[in-house]
Order: C-alpha cells, then sequence, then structure tokens
C-alpha cells in the first residue's frame, strides 16, 4: 500500500510541477526592465547636475519634483532596456561595452533621426513616453517654456556615464 501511496503523491507532485513550469514559460518571455538603483543616488545626482547644466534650478526639489524626477528615471530605465543595443553586446560577449551606454547611444540616435536602423513600435511607443515624461519633469520644475529638449538632456546624461565596463559608474545589466 506504501507504494501505491508514493506513485499517487509522486503522480499528483508531477502534475502540479507540469502546471507551475507551464505558467512560468508564459510569463518568461521578455524580462522587466531594471530598476533606477534606490540606495545609490548617483544616477539621480548626474540627472540633478544635467538639469541644472542646462539651465534647471533643481537645488531644493520638492516632493512634486523629487516624484517626477524618479518617474522619468524609471521611464528612462524602461526605454533604454527596449533599445536592446546593450542586450546584444551582452549577447556577443562584449566585456568592454556599457551596456546602459550603448542603450543611450541608440536612443540619441532615434531622438536625432539618425538612426538607420527600422524602428519598431515599442521602441517608439517608448520614446513617445519617455518623453510625455520628460515634459512632466519640466512642468514640475517650471521650466516647460526653457527651450530644453529630451535629445538635449539624455546626450548629457549620457557624457556622465562610462563607455567601458572597467570604469566606475552606471554598469546597468539591462538583462534578467
Amino acid at each position: 500500500m506504501t507504494t501505491i501511496s508514493s506513485a499517487s503523491a509522486t503522480s499528483s507532485l508531477a502534475q502540479l510541477w507540469q502546471t507551475s513550469s507551464t505558467g512560468q514559460t508564459s510569463q518568461a518571455q521578455m524580462p522587466p526592465p531594471p530598476k533606477p538603483p534606490k540606495d545609490d543616488g548617483k544616477m539621480q545626482e548626474d540627472m540633478e547636475s544635467v538639469l541644472s547644466g542646462l539651465g534647471i534650478n533643481t537645488d531644493e526639489m520638492s516632493d512634486e519634483q523629487s516624484t517626477a524626477l524618479s518617474s522619468f528615471m524609471q521611464t528612462l530605465m524602461e526605454t533604454l532596456h527596449s533599445q536592446g543595443a546593450g542586450d546584444e553586446a551582452i549577447k556577443s560577449g562584449d566585456q568592454q561595452s556599457n551596456p546602459m551606454q550603448l542603450d543611450l547611444q541608440s536612443l540619441i540616435s532615434k531622438l536625432t533621426g539618425s538612426s538607420d536602423n527600422s524602428s519598431d513600435e515599442s521602441s517608439d511607443s517608448g520614446v513617445s513616453s519617455l518623453q510625455s515624461q520628460f515634459s512632466s519633469l519640466l512642468d514640475s520644475f517650471g521650466a516647460s517654456d526653457s527651450g530644453v529638449t529630451l535629445d538635449q538632456f539624455v546626450s548629457a546624461f549620457a557624457s556622465k556615464v562610462p563607455s567601458g565596463r572597467s570604469e566606475p559608474g552606471y554598469v546597468i545589466d539591462t538583462t534578467a
């Protein structure tokens, strides 16, 4: 009798595992984008520095401005993740390049219209969402009439991100 109980328990366990693994497989298609580091304020400091360099006062930010900057950072990470240039470098075994810098350069190409690649819809919607978040960010600082553009901001921010993996700073693996 022990054999029968054991066999039925094993069968039930196999069915449970099969159901569980089937559900996980369908969800594992595209990994989520990384979130900006909460404990490391370097990215936020650099973004504030870029905004200041573009003439937007970030000395004493309100809660609304901090929230707008955090939302913009999250949308930027999602948009960079959708560029895929960093993922391609990782897949090809490129150990020298910073994936975030490659994604930034891809985004800059899209923003300036100098991209030779055919644009895909998900990336274009990410750029539209990023543009919307950037407009909200400028509005929160009262700088919607400043003339600062998203491509100016991204280009200035990209200059702060190291290009190599061996340099300290932003080395964010955009794969999960």
